[in-house]
């Protein structure tokens, strides 16, 4: 594993305790609570040319520096999780902000969109971009929203200002900076990645096109 000192920008080789060792993959996602990460999904191509889509969950902790798998220590309580692959998954509200909402990534699914970002804001999940597996690319325009307190869908146009307009994008990155949710990198149809970043403001739900130098 590696890690980043963001102070030193420097990065270090860490070795982690414990007997359990993930696989490799690809299309999962990492959630952070509190001193773990959760790791959720995925797949598989190390072993054929076809892919092996996983549905284990397992975290770092960052105290005993071990990884630690969890389908074990389910037990067959609650439901089955799918594999899931392209997904997103969210911290939800709550005291303990101890729950993960996982939308999207099932690939063998038409209804489903794979690839597309998430960030959660005031107990809102907002979903961009993505595509659908019947290749329907879905506008940044279009904004989807699941509210983690009334467990409801909500779905809104975005503010597209003159010349501001994000292209569609899969494959990108989300992060949520005070209160505005800034979208990253991705691409389409094969095309080179997408260079330019674009913000939301999650007030007024209008697109802006950020200027950058080095």
């Amino acid at each position: 594993m590696l890690i980043l000192l963001i102070q030193l920008f420097l990065w270090v080789t860490l070795f982690v305790n414990g007997q359990f060792i993930p696989g490799p993959r690809s299309g999962h996602t990492a959630t952070h609570i509190g001193e773990k990460i959760y790791f959720i999904g995925g797949a598989n191509f190390s072993n054929t040319n076809q892919e092996t889509q996983e549905s284990d969950i397992f975290y770092y902790d960052g105290n005993k520096l071990a990884w630690v798998e969890v389908n074990s220590q389910v037990n067959g309580q609650g439901a089955d999780l799918p594999p899931k692959f392209g997904h997103t998954a969210n911290i939800g509200v709550g005291s303990k902000q101890d729950l993960i909402f996982i939308i999207g990534g099932d690939r063998y699914s038409r209804d489903n969109i794979i690839f597309m970002s998430s960030a959660s804001y005031e107990g809102k999940i907002y979903l961009f971009g993505g595509v659908s597996i019947d290749n329907k690319i879905v506008y940044m325009s279009d904004i989807p929203r699941y509210s983690t307190v009334s467990n409801t869908w909500s779905s809104d146009v975005a503010r597209l200002a003159p010349g501001n307009t994000p292209e569609p994008r899969l494959g990108h990155s989300a992060v949520l900076v005070e209160g505005k949710i800034c979208i990253f990198g991705g691409s389409f149809n094969n095309s080179s990645p997408t260079e330019p970043i674009a913000m939301l403001d999650t007030s007024t739900l209008e697109w802006s096109i950020v200027n950058t130098t080095f």
